[in-house]
């Protein structure tokens, strides 16, 4: 592979896997494996609740985003131990933005009471398989790419890439997070 391509995924995807899952799940989209994520009765939803892996890098900065615009929200990774910071490089995101990440600790999905007027916001299809495993689905769950304006059900964690892709992908997560918080009657 040329490093011009190489770069460019890297740029635009995190990594080879990153673009590979991007196109798995967008062509699982356009076959309407995401219809359930997509169907949310935003009558019963209290809070929303964004998870990622970690909860370091793309959860934080969405519950961070969401609080910005009055809403109740908390976050959480499936797969963290509690009380680590969040990613310096979202931090320094988040205060382009004007927001303010520093005090937000890690917080794993065991720890957190989910009840039915929770709304999951998962990054990745995933974080919803793996909540099924943990038997705590009395909530509902979306996937935050399904609210951009050109529906994207997969994020891929930035943890690991380039500083560009670490942008693109919080960008994705704030812009997501918007389209959430449109739909939303959750003050």
């Amino acid at each position: 592979m040329s490093k011009c391509i190489s770069n460019w995924i890297k740029n635009n995807y995190g990594s080879k896997r990153g673009l590979l899952n991007t196109f798995r799940y967008q062509s699982m989209y356009y076959l309407g494996f995401f219809k359930t994520q997509k169907n949310v009765d935003w009558s019963q939803v209290t809070r929303l609740v964004f998870l990622c892996h970690g909860n370091i890098c793309r959860s934080p900065l969405g519950e961070c985003y969401a609080k910005l615009l009055g809403v109740n929200t908390i976050s959480c990774g499936l797969h963290c131990q509690d009380g680590f910071n969040a990613d310096p490089r979202a931090i320094d995101y988040a205060r382009q933005l004007e927001l303010d990440m520093t005090s937000h600790k890690t917080t794993n999905i065991n720890r957190v009471k989910l009840s039915k007027g929770d709304l999951i916001v998962a990054m990745e299809p995933k974080h919803i398989d793996a909540l099924k495993h943990l038997e705590i689905m009395q909530a509902q769950c979306t996937l935050a790419g399904l609210w951009l304006g050109w529906p994207r059900p997969y994020i891929h964690d930035p943890f690991s890439v380039n500083e560009e892709y670490f942008s693109v992908c919080e960008r994705l997560v704030v812009e997501a997070t918007g389209g959430i918080v449109e739909n939303t009657q959750v003050r």
